[in-house]
């Protein structure tokens, strides 16, 4: 089974429509179906911290 970590990085980039790397995270984002992408709780606090910070 393969497996790939997620950064803060990759998902904020596939939220915000104006992120200079979207248009590349929706491009992965699809390329990875069917693979397990693992993160950790650390990434999820700092992506919430993050879009607290750009509204």
């Amino acid at each position: 089974m393969k497996r790939i970590f997620v950064d803060t990085s990759a998902f904020a980039a596939l939220a915000d429509s104006k992120d200079d790397n979207h248009t590349k995270a929706v491009e992965f984002n699809h390329t990875v179906r069917g693979i397990t992408l693992i993160t950790t709780n650390y990434v999820l606090d700092e992506l919430y911290t993050l879009k607290g910070r750009r509204n």
